[in-house]
């Protein structure tokens, strides 16, 4: 094999399938990058054999052939060259990266020992805008439960039906759920994906332009197509709860307050929250305190202006808890529902309402 490529474009495709590489004593090949070159494409694959990505990548084929090199010293290396063309040379086994001014070979390992990427089964697939799908997930994403108690839980809940994609995660103590409605059809789709894949999915889709990404669901894998990005993931076992019905429909109160302004408050009172980190708010008409009170270090009452409706209401949230759903949510604008200091709290936008935070009381003030 050898090929000759830019050198942002290698650094660009080591640095994402290296994040995918395994570590495993007993399959060393999974902390491998698996490169292939043929007259047609230049081939870069990763798998921890939860999730893989294969990524093609841009340059000139002056002999195929395939590798497999140790990821982490060859995204090191990569990253650290300076010349703008790059050589890779494959021989015997070892590959040797070259540029006007250095070279370094490595030896590598057998491609022949590495796993390839599982195929879709049973396709059940659907296209959706990928600066769509990343904005939402970003949002969805905080709500993912860290435990493995409930596995069902450590992922994001994903259902396309004839109407809309839904986004939904929860870790018992609040929910996150984006809704899109789309134009295009597509086959039904309902699957539970992984924290880890969709943090990394949302970091490689682009932001801006009108790509569109590619959604395939097969036996306990789902797979995302966009630009020269291949992704392919497990599925999480199980069925994921029917959060819905603990959704109030109604609430006895309701506070308009500006975003950003209570985002700032919120933190600032953070400071002397207690070891449960707990803040509590306190509502009128016109305006909302936000109290927290630390035996060991003191107490702090900030005042904020507020358009309420409905009773006035003492309710106590975990701060983090309730400052990553006023982050996710769009808009200058964000409105708290209460129904009291027991039942669940609804954050939303008054500019968005696509996206809705459920966010249950830690206690009764």
């Amino acid at each position: 094999m050898k090929i000759i490529c830019t050198r942002n474009n290698l650094r660009n495709t080591f640095q994402l399938v290296e994040r995918f590489t395994g570590k495993s004593l007993t399959l060393p090949i999974l902390g491998s990058i698996f490169f292939e070159a043929d007259e047609k494409k230049i081939r870069c694959v990763a798998t921890n054999l939860e999730v893989g990505i294969e990524v093609v990548m841009p340059g000139k084929v002056i002999r195929g052939g395939s590798v497999a090199i140790p990821g982490r010293i060859a995204n090191t290396l990569v990253q650290s060259l300076d010349e703008e063309n790059v050589l890779l040379e494959e021989k015997d086994g070892a590959i040797t990266i070259k540029t006007d001014s250095s070279s370094f070979t490595l030896q590598g390992l057998s491609p022949k020992d590495f796993p390839p990427l599982p195929k879709i089964k049973r396709e059940h697939e659907f296209s959706i805008p990928a600066n769509i799908l990343k904005k939402g997930l970003v949002q969805v994403l905080p709500a993912v439960s860290v435990s493995d108690f409930k596995p069902e839980l450590s992922g994001v809940y994903l259902k396309r039906d004839a109407r809309a994609v839904t986004l939904a995660a929860t870790d018992s103590f609040r929910l996150a759920e984006k809704l899109f409605q789309l134009q295009t059809p597509g086959d039904a789709v309902s699957c539970i994906i992984p924290w880890k894949t969709c943090q990394e999915l949302s970091r490689i889709l682009p932001e801006d332009g009108e790509e569109y990404v590619t959604v395939r669901q097969g036996e306990n894998q789902v797979m995302f197509d966009f630009s020269e990005v291949h992704m392919v993931s497990r599925l999480i076992d199980g069925t994921y709860p029917d959060y819905v019905s603990i959704i109030p429909k109604d609430f006895s109160s309701h506070l308009a307050v500006p975003r950003e302004d209570l985002v700032k408050r919120v933190r600032a009172a953070s400071v002397l929250s207690s070891k449960l980190n707990d803040i509590v708010l306190s509502s009128s008409e016109d305006e909302v305190f936000i109290e927290t009170a630390n035996s060991e270090l003191g107490k702090s009452r900030i005042r904020l202006l507020t358009k309420g409706r409905g009773k006035e209401t003492k309710v106590s949230f975990n701060f983090r808890y309730l400052s990553d759903g006023l982050e996710a949510i769009d808009g200058e604008e964000a409105l708290i529902s209460l129904n009291g200091d027991s039942s669940p709290a609804l954050v939303s936008s008054s500019q968005d309402q696509s996206f809705r935070y459920i966010l249950m009381p830690i206690r009764s003030v």
